[in-house]
């Protein structure tokens, strides 16, 4: 993070039943989403990504166990490639012939 806390932008989103999952834990417009319901919204996305039997595979829904999976791979060969002093190409990368 650059610069002073306080010259981050800023943005206010007011929302409806109509707006995401906003139906399901506000009855009306105006109602503010506490922590608890944007717990509940990323537990049942989270759910979702790993499985669930609402499994998520749409752009922007949130990623997938499969992508936490390359990740961790891609972190794992950058750190093997500071350590080593050489570059290391995450787990099942092809090679270049």
């Amino acid at each position: 993070m650059s610069g002073a806390i306080q010259d981050l932008a800023v943005l206010t989103l007011f929302v409806g039943p109509g707006h995401g999952q906003y139906a399901a834990l506000q009855s009306g417009s105006a109602a503010a989403l506490g922590y608890d319901g944007l717990e509940v919204i990323e537990a049942a996305r989270f759910r979702a990504s790993v499985g669930g039997p609402e499994q998520v595979a749409t752009v922007g829904a949130g990623a997938t166990i499969d992508a936490a999976v390359r990740a961790a791979e891609a972190r794992d060969a950058m750190t093997a490639s500071v350590r080593e002093g050489r570059w290391v190409l995450p787990v099942g990368t092809p090679t270049r012939a």
